[in-house]
């Protein structure tokens, strides 16, 4: 609140709104109201702890912290901060969370890694959670390029407390709002390009869906030549202890399908949860060699 307060309360302010109109984006919404007349009710509502509503909801048997926007902060969001963002680069092997062209799917992801006889997947630890104030000021930092430096970090530092909450940790992104799926999915660009080249250098395939990563190879193949993958992206950014599978007979489950052969075919929970090899123990890292991967 007070990183909002001081933009509002000083010569900036004008500043900002200018920032605002720029990337108005009127086909979305008709705000009604000026950018600047928008911003203050957006500091009232910080002041008064009720930009996000937070409640837990039980999911697969887990408690998940929800926060969905106020609407005012939906639509300010909608209108100026999502078009900035969308300037910004998604890796192509990023699949899950994403508009292009290829219209990309689970089973279109899929596809993309046969013919497949080995395969890696895990999980990223509660990404959206893990996704640091830290890492979205420096997105929007790199965003905001064309305003001087304190210019640049104070408005940074206001759109990054704008687009994540408090957990008892520490802040990050939260799930229940649109917009974090988009700059989660920026923020991994680098994990992202890190993996996709590396698993090229070993002829591997790569692929994301948002926190679910897949490295495949179409050969039969040790799983000691593939582990440097989750042990890069545990390092940067934490994995799943109960997700981290290695599989090679058919059929192969992945993303709520199966691989047989080269067919990508729907599954059922209950077929995967009785088939599916059993996770991997993740005491198996201290005991592979990582050279090429880290």
């Amino acid at each position: 609140m007070e990183l909002i307060g001081k933009v509002a309360e000083e010569k900036d302010l004008g500043l900002f709104v200018d920032y605002l109109n720029h990337f108005h984006n009127p086909s979305l919404f008709d705000l009604g109201d000026s950018p600047g007349q928008l911003l203050q009710e957006i500091i009232g509502l910080a002041r008064e702890n009720r930009l996000y509503r937070r409640f837990e909801i039980k999911d697969k048997g887990k408690l998940r912290e929800i926060s969905v926007p106020n609407k005012i902060l939906e639509k300010f969001i909608l209108n100026y901060i999502t078009p900035l963002i969308n300037k910004t680069q998604v890796h192509r092997c990023c699949h899950g969370g994403v508009k292009s062209e290829e219209a990309w799917t689970p089973k279109k992801s899929l596809e993309s890694h046969l013919p497949c006889k080995s395969a890696l997947s895990f999980d990223l630890k509660s990404a959206f959670k893990n996704t640091s104030y830290a890492r979205v000021y420096e997105l929007f930092y790199n965003c905001l390029d064309f305003f001087e430096q304190e210019e640049r970090k104070k408005f940074s530092e206001m759109l990054s407390f704008l687009c994540t909450v408090n957990y008892s940790e520490a802040r990050g992104l939260p799930q229940g709002a649109g917009l974090s799926i988009a700059l989660f999915n920026r923020i991994l660009y680098p994990l992202d390009e890190l993996l996709f080249e590396k698993c090229e250098e070993k002829s591997l395939k790569y692929s994301r869906w948002v926190d679910d990563i897949t490295i495949t190879s179409p050969t039969e193949i040790d799983l000691r030549y593939m582990l440097g993958a989750a042990a890069l992206a545990d390092r940067m950014f934490g994995l799943s202890r109960d997700k981290l599978h290695f599989q090679q007979s058919f059929p192969i489950y992945l993303l709520g399908h199966k691989i047989i052969e080269n067919s990508v075919i729907k599954n059922s929970k209950e077929e995967r949860t009785q088939n599916k090899v059993k996770p991997l123990d993740f005491s198996v890292f201290e005991k592979i060699n990582y050279e090429g991967w880290v």
